[in-house]
C-alpha cells in the first residue's frame, strides 16, 4: 500500500509465506519447463486483453500491486511504470522456469520496483495487504481456483481492486469452438465454464462492484472487481 517511506524489496518479500500444497502436480511444472523459453513468442497472439486488464486496475503512483501467476513477466513493465518508483509490483509464480524469464525481463527493462517470489497461488500467505491484485491468463491454469480466489481477496486491503482476464466460453465461435477448447485442454487450461465458475463466484461475492466484459466474441473475459469488503486479517 502507499506509504511515505518505501519498504525495501527484501523486507517486502518477508511478508510472503509459501505453504505446501498437494494439488501441485509435476505435469504443470514440466509443461512450463519446455514452454517458458518460447512462451512470449508463441502466446502473444492467443492471450488478448492484458493491456485492458492493467488499465482496469486503475493503479496510482505509490501503490503496491500483486500479480498472481506473473509468468514471464509480460505485464511487469507497464505495471512498474504505472505505480512509479514509489510503488511496488510483486509477481508470484510456481514455475521456476517462467520466473527465470521474468527476471531477464526485469534486468532488460531495469525495473527497480519489481520483485519476484516463487509461490503457490493455491497456498500462500501474506502478512500485509496490497492495493490491487492482477490475474492475467493464470486462473484457468489453477485447479483449486476457489482457494486462489480466497487468497487473492485476503491479500487486498479494504476497498482494494482485483482484475482478471482469461479465456471465455467461446460462445461466438461457432464450429471452431470445439477445436479451440480441445487445444486449450492440451495446454492444461480448464475453462471457467468447465469448472462451474467456482473461483469466479467465490471471488466476486467478496466485492461491492463487479463488471464482466466479453472480448473478441467471448474468446476472453475481462472481470473487474472493485471495493473489497472487509478482508480477513493477513
Amino acid at each position: 500500500m502507499t506509504s511515505s517511506t518505501k519498504e525495501s524489496s527484501s523486507s517486502l518479500a518477508k511478508h510472503f509465506t509459501d505453504l505446501p500444497s498437494a494439488s501441485v502436480t509435476s505435469p504443470i511444472l514440466e509443461y512450463y519447463r519446455w514452454a517458458a523459453p518460447l512462451y512470449d513468442v508463441t502466446r502473444w497472439a492467443v492471450l488478448p486483453g492484458r493491456r485492458l486488464a492493467v488499465d482496469a486496475l486503475e493503479l496510482k503512483p505509490g501503490e503496491t500491486v500483486l500479480e498472481i501467476g506473473t509468468g514471464t513477466g509480460s505485464n511487469l513493465p507497464s505495471l512498474c511504470r504505472t505505480v512509479g518508483p514509489s510503488g511496488w509490483v510483486i509477481g508470484i509464480d510456481l514455475s521456476p522456469d517462467m520466473l527465470a524469464q521474468a527476471r531477464r525481463r526485469i534486468r532488460r527493462n531495469r525495473l527497480g520496483n519489481a520483485i519476484l517470489i516463487r509461490a503457490n497461488a493455491e497456498a500462500f500467505a501474506l502478512t500485509r495487504h496490497v492495493d490491487a491484485v492482477l490475474m492475467s491468463d493464470s486462473l484457468s491454469m489453477m485447479p483449486n481456483r476457489d482457494q486462489v480466489a480466497a487468497l487473492a481477496a485476503a491479500a487486498l486491503r479494504p476497498g482494494g481492486r482485483l482484475v482478471a482476464v482469461d479465456f471465455g466460453p467461446f460462445s461466438g465461435w461457432g464450429p471452431l469452438r470445439a477445436l479451440v477448447r480441445w487445444w486449450l485442454r492440451l495446454n492444461h487450461v480448464t475453462l471457467w465454464t468447465d469448472a462451474a465458475r467456482t473461483g469466479e463466484s467465490a471471488l466476486w461475492s467478496r466485492f461491492r462492484q463487479t463488471v464482466t466484459r466479453p472480448l473478441l466474441r467471448s474468446y476472453a473475459t475481462l472481470l473487474v472487481a472493485r471495493d473489497l469488503k472487509q478482508p480477513a486479517p493477513p
